[in-house]
């Protein structure tokens, strides 16, 4: 009885030994396949972070190539699509900036006009090209004056800022509903009467 139970006590320590045995064999295949993989993934997350700035950098030197190839441009709604022509549409154009916002436009003002998107019953908005940006400031100053009519005017914002736009419309209107007067200057709001000014989304 004691032979056998020394043969199992021996049995056990041999098979703690070999678990021993593989469990270091395993810890030194392991950390060598560990640490080279460790640092494979550092190699990786470097890379990725580089090509995330050189994306961010495109992405922001795109943004401000789009911008200034709007920055004379606005954004006529309303205008009844009833031209035979381009040059219909012009003269139109013209006739409702100086009618309406006393512009004092002419053909050679305007470099190019443009409706947006397909043909509907609604009139479809028009991208108006100015040559000269003083114009098309003086157009954004005065165009309350079309609160009245059917018409209204806005910028050409480029896809990233109309869709800054969006989201801070809600905090907009929040603060109006509270007395506050904010407005929406570009891609950030701006509270009038006061220094406080929202520069979330800014670039």
């Amino acid at each position: 009885m004691e032979e056998i139970a020394n043969m199992l006590k021996k049995m056990q320590d041999d098979i703690t030994k070999q678990r021993k045995e593989l469990k270091s064999l395993q810890e030194n295949i392991s950390k060598p396949i560990i640490e080279n993989m460790n640092l494979k993934f550092k190699e990786i997350m470097t890379k990725n972070e580089e090509l995330e700035e050189i994306i961010n950098n495109q992405q922001n030197a795109l943004e401000r190539i789009e911008r200034q190839i709007r920055m004379k441009n606005i954004v006529l709604f309303g205008l009844e699509e009833n031209e035979k022509s381009y040059e219909d549409l012009e003269n139109n154009i013209i006739k409702l900036l100086n009618e309406h916002l006393n512009a004092n436009c002419t053909l050679q003002d305007i470099e190019s006009a443009l409706r947006l998107g397909r043909k509907r019953e609604k009139p479809r908005p028009i991208k108006i090209t100015f040559c000269k940006l003083n114009l098309k400031i003086k157009i954004l100053k005065t165009k309350k004056r079309l609160d009245c009519t059917n018409y209204y005017i806005k910028e050409d914002f480029t896809p990233h800022v109309l869709k800054i736009r969006k989201e801070l419309q809600k905090e907009v209107d929040t603060a109006r509903n509270q007395g506050k007067n904010a407005v929406l200057r570009r891609d950030k709001i701006v509270y009038l009467g006061t220094n406080k000014e929202n520069i979330m989304y800014q670039d």
